[in-house]
């Protein structure tokens, strides 16, 4: 080990504290983690902001790598202060219990933390010692107090538990998710002894391993108690009195805590609770090392702090008044003394804090690397020739670095893995031998290059350890996002029965568009079942046995008028919808094969420079967005035009996908022609593609009314001259006059807004260079599918990496809510959505908003402003001439302006879940943190409906985390889109489901192919067969299993649904099992083209579908050899005599049966 860290870890061995300077980049983290690992002591590191703490976190992780990063946490504390009205964050409270719990473990945790992190009080350490409940497998509990514990602990009861905080109880099995587990737990029953404790995955709800054991720990600051509530409410209505609290308001918080509701200023009113609040301080051991950053700004973050709080507590008429800022917050002189107190090791880097007599001053020296523009502007670039100067210049950085490898530990860090293939191409291509190693931070490891996978904020230069570390940022001049560490999901198709609704509509195959009403136990002929019931215009009603739910499916499309039963509207739709797939499928097939036959232009595809270029995203890419690039650059390649449809949301990368294109169109000496539908998204797309091509030869223009005259007709001469090499405008790119030198690549975004003469141009320039269509509406699955080989799609379904989740918050309108919402955002840089959706009012809005926050320049925009004057106004908002755009729902969809951040929107609970989910969705946009705020006049007036909307936006806060339903709207207006509107009338009437599927088997027909077998076969058994309510209570999730099971298609399917059914809610009682029974019989029913099997007291009726392959010899041979229990029933009825009267057993006689007509039918492969 190297001097100056040998000397330091000698010192802290010893004892003493000390004051470290000139530290810079990622230099201090590498030293934390040096220490950390070695001396494996409980450590706490302090930075001045949450923004600093949290790139602290993301680096040390990074540099440490290995077992030790399960042991890094930060403890954060609530971006929402007290006094605000708002509801706090549950995530935020429940990860800083178990931070909290970690500290008072055994191990040596390492834990990041703010200013405001260490200032925040806390509950004592009594109170995770006394309250953390230990569950073993084999000992016995009192199931009735465990379920009470769980709800004074914090913890919400829920059918399913899918978060940290959550419990679901079902029958003998209780599912909780301890933050103190990677996984949610659950525990199964035998009366009060505990027979197993398994782990299970929280997306598919399956058991995945035993534990044996688990602890329970606290998710909120308050155990809510009897106990704990008794002393509280006394000592509340002391304070109280004491400070001019309403009476009528503390009786309305202690009747909440006493029907064990939640109320959102219990984390505040927290020192009401205990005798004593603690700090973070009592949970360190004296053995526990403390690192500052930069002291004398931990100090200025503090006092603003505690500033702000005293503002805020001034304004404050609610509960929240009995408690006071110093309460719940420590001073920064009162955090000095708390480690003085208890003698602990302080390490101070940057500057020293207030306790410095004790502290041993050393000096060491590190630096930034140089960057690449750095290289380049002091002339220290290689002098290699390079066709195209590409952004950073990487061979500029070669003679720096081999100037260091031969002495130092030479790091290149890369965000991902692709970046780091990148790098390692573009070092071969230099010739500059390297390794590539996962953990190149080890002190081991000796001098040399090293690429490495390893997301850090910055290099750093430290001499006296050896080590230079770069980041592939720097390495290309470019600032790099920050990424979060979340799980990404893929976005859902279509909404499950999981989320039907009374009042949804749906749709049968047979009957048309009904109204769902709700599921219906029934007893018919003696026999009781489970039914789904769907209303039909005049009062007529349909009811569908739970086994036979094929044919219904969720209705999605514009139409809204039920149909009737036995009318003849349905089945005129459904002929006319057959008619127009027919006819579109012929278009498509035509179309396509045209295409094919053309002649294009063959570009060379992917070489260094691509390489090089590609380095400079600064984001890593989806899996989707890899595999659309992949599918252009082969369509490139090809001898034939390239037509290929991009479809994804805004801000899904599609733009990029597009740029890479244009990059290959260019380096092969071809003109980029990128059109766009308004001025808006012209000068958005001008930006975004300047700033990609920023020091390269590429010339980038922008031809649009934004442009003089004058200005736009020198753009047109350069065209055709050839100087300007890739073009960007609106229509008038369309205009006769333009011409291009050597047009190579057409770019289209959103085609389906241009009119009907811009189309055709559109359509004449497409037949003569390869093409690339945007579309901002996503495309579902089943289409994609339907269209496969008749139409070159990519689908980018998922969202960006760097996509943090949407901080939402539900509050009471509020003058201080708005302005420290606008000011918060103003401090960083950004800008503000205020959504008002009456033009009525909106003016006065903006007037009052204006006496709110004076210092934000604010404009409005609706819909009904001059249309230039609407797109005068957003171009001077995306130039950031204004903070706040005040407007209506114009802003739900279109836009993309990474530096709005923070939504505020008035009267939230008049607007749908998935208008909500759209509006939200344009914030967020960049690797900022991104903050929406839904407003409403009062939280206990809001319906019940209101209310679990505004919920389930809160508690579903990333992309694709599950709003199937929002999806809806936008995939219908991506099927008009890519078919054409006039086939969005044909959707409308039968539903989307039942029309992708005509359109699907008419373009396998035009093509030859074979058409899928669609038996669906109906059982009748005088049997209960459901799934009683008893055994899963929520309808929904019933309902979900249901048609799970009519879904399923093969035997193993039947084994797995009896086995996840069994994992998640016990032993199946007796209706279950038979339903299960009978799924199996259906899936033999129906390969053997049986689609009806009706059981009487002593007889059995299969009757078989046209077109069934029926060996007629064989069949009669086989009647005549039973003649005595089969008989044939007309031309496709068998009626068979049972052997055993009565039903116990009836499923192994048709079983049995099922296995004998294979004499006369052959079964698909």
């Amino acid at each position: 080990m190297a001097g100056f860290l040998e000397r330091v870890i000698r010192e802290i061995k010893g004892g003493k504290s000390l004051a470290l300077s000139e530290f810079r980049g990622s230099s201090g983290v590498y030293l934390v983690s040096r220490i950390w690992t070695q001396l494996k002591r409980p450590t706490l590191v302090v930075l001045p902001s949450a923004e600093e703490a949290k790139t602290f976190l993301n680096d040390i992780s990074n540099i440490t790598k290995g077992e030790a990063v399960r042991n890094i946490h930060l403890l954060a504390s609530p971006t929402i202060l007290p006094y605000t009205h708002l509801i706090p964050e549950r995530e935020v409270w429940i990860e800083r219990s178990f931070v909290l719990y970690s500290l008072m473990s055994e191990g040596s945790p390492l834990v990041v933390a703010s200013t405001a992190d260490i200032l925040r009080k806390t509950p004592p350490p009594e109170v995770f010692k006394e309250y953390t409940i230990q569950l073993r497998a084999g000992s016995s509990i009192d199931m009735d107090g465990l379920l009470e514990d769980l709800v004074s602990y914090g913890y919400t009861r829920s059918s399913l538990v899918e978060e940290e905080g959550e419990f679901a109880v079902r029958g003998s099995i209780v599912d909780v998710w301890s933050p103190v587990t990677d996984r949610p737990t659950r525990i199964e029953m035998d009366g009060n002894k505990i027979e197993s404790i398994r782990q299970f995955d929280p997306f598919t709800q399956r058991s995945s391993f035993q534990t044996g054991s688990v602890e329970i720990i606290p998710v909120q600051s308050v155990v809510l108690d009897e106990k704990t509530k008794k002393g509280a409410f006394a000592r509340l209505k002391h304070r109280s009195d004491e400070r001019d609290i309403k009476p009528a308001t503390r009786r309305e918080y202690i009747e909440t805590l006493a029907n064990n509701l939640f109320h959102p200023a219990t984390e505040t009113l927290a020192p009401i609770f205990y005798h004593k609040m603690a700090n973070i301080v009592d949970y360190l051991s004296p053995h526990s090392i403390v690192f500052q950053f930069s002291p004398l700004d931990i100090q200025n973050e503090s006092s603003g702090l505690i500033l702000k709080l005293e503002n805020l507590y001034k304004g404050c008429e609610s509960i929240e008044r009995a408690v006071m800022p110093s309460e719940l917050y420590l001073s920064y002189h009162e955090w000095e003394d708390a480690l003085a107190s208890k003698g602990l090791i302080i390490v101070d880097i940057n500057g020293r804090s207030l306790n410095t007599q004790n502290q041993l001053e050393l000096l060491t020296e590190t630096d930034i690397p140089t960057r690449g523009s750095d290289l380049i502007n002091r002339g220290l670039a290689t002098g290699q020739d390079m066709p195209h100067r590409i952004p950073g210049e990487v061979g500029s950085l070669i003679s720096y670095i081999e100037t260091y490898r031969k002495t130092l530990k030479v790091v290149i860090a890369c965000g991902d893995d692709a970046q780091s293939k990148r790098v390692e191409d573009i070092l071969d291509w230099y010739g500059l031998a390297h390794t590539i190693n996962h953990d190149p931070f080890n002190e081991e490891m000796e001098q040399g290059l090293f690429v490495s996978t390893a997301d850090i904020s910055t290099g750093f230069i430290w001499r006296e350890e050896g080590i230079l570390v770069i980041t592939d940022s720097e390495l290309f001049a470019k600032k790099r996002r920050r990424r979060p560490s979340f799980e990404k999901y893929e976005v859902e198709e279509f909404a499950s029965y999981e989320d039907l609704s009374v009042g949804d509509l749906l749709v049968h195959k047979k009957y048309g568009i009904g109204k769902y009403l709700g599921m219906e136990e029934m007893e018919v002929d003696g026999v009781r079942c489970e039914f789904l019931k769907i209303g039909y215009s005049g009062e007529d009603k349909l009811y569908i046995p739970v086994y036979n739910l094929e044919e219904v499916k969720k209705y999605i499309g514009g139409r809204r008028i039920l149909d009737r039963l036995g009318s003849t509207r349905w089945k005129r739709a459904c002929a006319n919808a057959s008619f127009r797939a027919r006819r579109l499928a012929k278009e498509l097939i035509k179309l396509y094969a045209e295409r094919k036959i053309a002649k294009g232009f063959s570009f060379k595809g992917r070489d260094q420079l691509m390489e090089e270029f590609e380095a400079m995203f600064p984001y890593e890419e989806t899996p989707d967005q890899i595999k659309a690039i992949e599918d252009v650059l082969e369509d490139m390649k090809a001898a034939n035009p390239m037509d290929r449809l991009i479809c994804g949301d805004v801000g899904y990368g599609k733009t990029e996908v597009a740029l890479r294109a244009a990059f290959v169109a260019v380096m092969d000496g071809k003109q980029v022609a990128l059109l766009v539908p308004t001025t808006i998204l012209a000068l958005q797309h001008f930006r975004t593609f300047t700033e990609r091509f920023k020091g390269t030869s590429v010339v980038v223009e922008l031809l649009s009314r934004l442009k003089s005259k004058r200005e736009q007709g020198d753009i047109i001469r350069r065209l055709k001259t050839g100087e300007i090499n890739i073009v960007i405008g609106t229509h008038k790119l369309l205009q006769p006059g333009v011409k291009f030198h050597d047009l190579g690549l057409l770019i289209i975004d959103e085609e389906h807004k241009f009119g009907v003469r811009q189309k055709e141009r559109i359509k004449r320039l497409k037949a003569e260079v390869d093409a690339i269509s945007m579309s901002a509406t996503p495309i579902p699955r089943t289409l994609h599918m339907a269209l496969a080989g008749i139409r070159d799609i990519s689908v980018i379904n998922t969202p960006p990496a760097n996509r943090l989740p949407i901080k939402t918050y539900i509050a009471e309108f509020s003058d201080a809510i708005v302005r420290d919402a606008v000011l918060k955002e103003l401090a960083r840089g950004g800008q503000i959505f205020f959504l008002h959706n009456r033009i009525e009012t909106i003016d006065a809005m903006r007037r009052r908003l204006e006496g709110i926050v004076p210092e934000a320049r604010m404009v409005v925009a609706h819909g009904k402003m001059d249309k230039k004057a609407l797109e005068d106004t957003m171009v001077k908002f995306i130039n950031r001439e204004y903070d706040m755009l005040v407007a209506t729902t114009i802003i739900e969809s279109g836009l993309d302006i990474p530096s709005v951040n923070t939504l505020i929107v008035n009267r939230a609970e008049n607007f749908g879940l998935a208008e909500l989910y759209q509006i939200r969705g344009r914030v967020g946009r960049s690797g900022e943190q991104a903050y929406a705020y839904l407003l409403v006049p009062h939280l206990d007036s809001l319906t019940r409906v209101q209310a679990k909307r505004l919920s389930l936006l809160k508690k579903h806060t990333e992309l694709g985390s599950g709003f199937k339903i929002a999806m809806h709207d936008l995939e219908i207006r991506g099927v008009g889109n890519i078919l054409g509107e006039e086939q969005s009338g044909h959707i409308d009437e039968i539903g989307y489901e039942l029309y992708t599927e005509m359109l699907e088997e008419e373009i396998r027909r035009l093509k030859g192919e074979g058409l899928p077998k669609r038996i669906e076969t109906e059982i009748r058994v005088p049997i209960p067969a459901y799934i009683p309510q008893s055994y899963i209570r929520d309808e929904g999730l019933r309902l979900a299993f249901y048609k799970k099971m009519s879904s399923m298609k093969k035997e193993q399917d039947i084994e797995e649904i009896e086995r996840e059914l069994k994992d998640r809610f016990g032993e199946m009682p007796p209706e279950a099992r038979n339903l299960v029974k009978i799924i199996g019989l259906k899936i033999e029913a129906e390969r053997l083209w049986i689609s009806y099997i009706q059981a009487g007291k002593d007889a059995v009726v299969y009757g078989f579908a046209d077109g069934a392959p029926v060996n007629v010899d064989a069949l009669l041979k086989y009647i005549s050899i039973n003649r005595n229990r089969i008989k044939l029933k007309g031309d496709s009825k068998i009626l068979v005599k049972l052997g055993h009267k009565g039903v116990v057993r009836l499923f192994e006689e048709i079983r049995h049966q099922l296995n004998e007509f294979q004499v006369f039918i052959e079964k698909e492969n």
